[in-house]
């Protein structure tokens, strides 16, 4: 069996395109011959002329069609599907009656910018809208050519359901995804709940990241993730100010780069090590007292928050729905406003003191992200997906 992994790689790398390749891997675990496509990992400039035949055209790119007739799979599993895809590869599905699974990573099934967030602050102002016009008046993307091509492949995609019709099963990966997917009109019973695994100690594109240097040999405080102003990253510096006699090590890429690395020559508490590999990630969860996710937007799975308890390691967490649940247990999670540093100060200082799990604490919380766990669920998802497809098949047939 095979299956065609549909995902478009990002500009800058992030948590999505790491579990793509990790999914690859899953697949094969289980029997399935995994296929990309696009075929190359590395994020390609944005063709104005393809992007626009992806939200009015009644089928996917050339190069695509070619592939699936190639490789005749038996489903296709979608993560992201712009700007190349869009509403176009949906409407073919539909017409070709192609089980489709689809993993929901952002809020781009409502939100043009995907992060639900609105100049620094939350906005949920399009959840229900049918006709995209508001996110072009606020210009949401921060970018009018951006902002266009988003609201008119959304405006394609509520006012003829395309999700709803042609995603056979959704993957959320957390309970807060289900949670906005059913208020957003999706049966509950097409909803899949599947935590990201933990898996690999070197995927591909880790190779071509450094180890880092000059770790320091106490590290109190970790963040690993990217570094953009929806992440909080001004607001955790803030709160390392708050704290001297903590150590706080960040690591990651992004737009904010240069405000950390200026927070890091000017806070003696405060080390910046670039971006770095899956590995050292790991060795650098395995020595600190604490994670911190210092988000202002909501996060559908953090994946950092995941490395870090499954370590067994605490981490403080933006008290918002989309992660609150990181507080119950097993889950080793401590609430903060993150918008105001005073109050992730407190929880940090809470983290910090917090005992190590004991072992079956830490085993049920692990069995939950073991890759064998993911993989078995995966595995039925895929079963009952292509029988009831084959029985769909038969009934239209006879």
């Amino acid at each position: 069996m095979k299956v065609l992994i549909a995902h478009i790689p990002y500009l800058s790398r992030g948590g999505e395109d790491v579990h793509v390749e990790i999914l690859t891997e899953v697949y094969r675990s289980i029997g399935i011959q995994p296929i990309l496509y696009p075929d190359t990992r590395a994020a390609e400039p944005v063709n104005p002329l393809r992007a626009f035949r992806s939200i009015f055209s009644n089928h996917p790119p050339d190069d695509f069609l070619k592939l699936w007739e190639r490789e005749q799979p038996t489903l296709i599993h979608a993560h992201n599907l712009f700007p190349i895809l869009g509403p176009a590869f949906l409407s073919w599905v539909i017409r070709e009656k192609i089980p489709l699974l689809m993993t929901i990573h952002n809020h781009r099934f409502f939100c043009t910018n995907g992060l639900a967030l609105r100049e620094d602050r939350i906005c949920k102002e399009c959840f229900h809208s049918k006709v995209y016009w508001k996110p072009i008046v606020h210009n949401c993307n921060r970018s009018y050519a951006k902002t266009a091509y988003h609201s008119l492949s959304l405006t394609r995609l509520r006012l003829q359901n395309l999700y709803n019709r042609a995603v056979t099963r959704f993957i959320a990966p957390s309970p807060y995804i289900r949670n906005e997917l059913v208020r957003h009109g999706v049966d509950e019973k097409k909803i899949e709940v599947m935590i990201n695994p933990i898996i690999g100690q070197g995927l591909e594109k880790d190779a071509e990241l450094p180890e880092a240097e000059n770790v320091p040999a106490r590290i109190d405080v970790l963040y690993c993730g990217r570094l953009s102003i929806e992440k909080g990253i001004r607001q955790l510096i803030q709160t390392v100010a708050l704290l001297p006699d903590l150590t706080f090590v960040i690591a990651g890429d992004g737009p904010e780069k240069p405000v950390v690395t200026q927070a890091a020559k000017n806070l003696k508490n405060l080390v910046y090590l670039g971006q770095v590999n899956q590995k050292t990630v790991r060795a650098l969860i395995d020595r600190t007292k604490c994670g911190i996710i210092p988000s202002i937007c909501n996060e559908i799975l953090s994946s950092f928050a995941i490395e870090s308890f499954y370590a067994g390691k605490p981490c403080v967490v933006p008290d918002m729905e989309s992660t609150n649940w990181f507080t119950e247990k097993p889950f080793l999670g401590i609430n903060a406003n993150t918008d105001r540093p005073e109050t992730m100060k407190e929880a940090i200082l809470k983290a910090v003191s917090t005992v190590f799990p004991d072992q079956k604490h830490l085993t049920d919380l692990r069995t939950l992200m073991d890759p064998g766990f993911f993989s078995q669920k995966l595995k039925t998802l895929v079963e009952e997906l292509v029988v009831k497809h084959s029985s769909q098949e038969t009934s239209v047939n006879g």
